[in-house]
């Protein structure tokens, strides 16, 4: 009964500590002049990409679409028989850009060789 009534009030010592310094910590830090708290607000550290991500390079993808204007005719004969198809339309061309790898960048030119 004497340990447990121990721990009890240890327990709620610390508890009471504890959230004081929560509420402190909160207090301070939205006063202007506490230059103590500043490794609590301490910026995250910042990160950049060296190279476009994959999603930036599958987003190229529509870049490297090329439409093309088709128009021609075929002629063909074989086994007494003679035929011409008109052909006339468009194409689209593209790259698939899943597979891209970054090979250079160059950032003073705003390039990359991919």
């Amino acid at each position: 009964m004497n340990r447990m009534l121990i721990f009890t009030v240890v327990a709620i010592i610390a508890l009471v500590l504890v959230g004081g310094f929560g509420l402190g910590v909160g207090y301070f830090s939205a006063r202007s002049d506490s230059s103590w708290l500043k490794w609590l607000k301490a910026d995250p550290p910042a990160a950049r990409s060296l190279g476009p991500t994959v999603s930036e390079l599958e987003e190229m993808g529509e870049l490297v679409v090329t439409k093309v204007h088709v128009a021609d005719v075929l002629e063909a004969e074989g086994l007494g028989h003679r035929g011409l198809w008109l052909v006339r339309g468009e194409a689209l061309i593209a790259v698939n850009m899943e597979e891209a790898e970054l090979t250079d960048k160059d950032d003073e030119k705003q390039s990359a060789t991919i």
